[in-house]
């Protein structure tokens, strides 16, 4: 296998891969929502927004 099976028993190992998939997934809900909340709550046009 490609990752050693044994790291899902690796406490610590785990706890970063939650929180890194945590993490990464709030920036990318934010930086995916920007472009719709500068549209509609500051009312700015596509080419404004970029």
């Amino acid at each position: 296998p490609f990752v050693d099976p044994g790291l899902g028993k690796n406490i610590p190992f785990m706890i970063g891969v939650l929180c890194g998939g945590i993490i990464f997934g709030t920036v990318a809900g934010f930086v995916s929502m920007v472009p719709y909340m500068m549209k509609d709550v500051h009312q700015l046009s596509t080419a404004e927004i970029g």
